[in-house]
């Protein structure tokens, strides 16, 4: 084997170790953007793939809930949507679902509003209390 070839095994194997090595926040923010990417490209089933992966990693980051409701949303899963804003609203966190287009065919459903209401009620607590923790789409 000659230098360049053993060189590049070498960069190959450290490129492999440091992306095994990936700390799990980093790895599900580079999902996350992955699927936004995809998102922005209306490649809904892989927005969907990537924030499912992201998710999986990190179940409690807000932006990466807000952003998997919105993919099953455009993947026309209603139901999974919804609870994975009320996993959010959960958390008391915020978001203005209600004027994001992801979440346009299901403005009318009765467990949307429900959601965005509780999701209201919360960021009315938050400002009484002069607490912010809100979540934009």
């Amino acid at each position: 084997m000659n230098l360049s070839r053993s060189a590049l095994l070498v960069c190959v194997t450290l490129a492999s170790a440091f992306a095994a090595d990936e700390p799990p926040t980093l790895r599900a923010m580079n999902l996350a953007r992955e699927g936004t990417t995809a998102a922005a490209e209306k490649n809904y089933a892989k927005y969907l793939e990537k924030m499912q992966q992201a998710v999986e990693l990190r179940p409690e980051y807000p932006r990466m809930l807000v952003n998997l409701a919105a993919a099953l949303a455009y993947n026309d899963r209603p139901e999974e949507a919804i609870a994975t804003l009320e996993r959010l609203a959960a958390l008391g966190m915020t978001s203005p679902v209600e004027k994001s287009p992801a979440f346009e065919a299901l403005r009318e459903r009765k467990d949307f509003k429900d959601v965005v209401r509780s999701e209201e009620h919360t960021s009315e607590l938050q400002s009484r209390f002069g607490i912010s923790y809100a979540v934009f789409c």
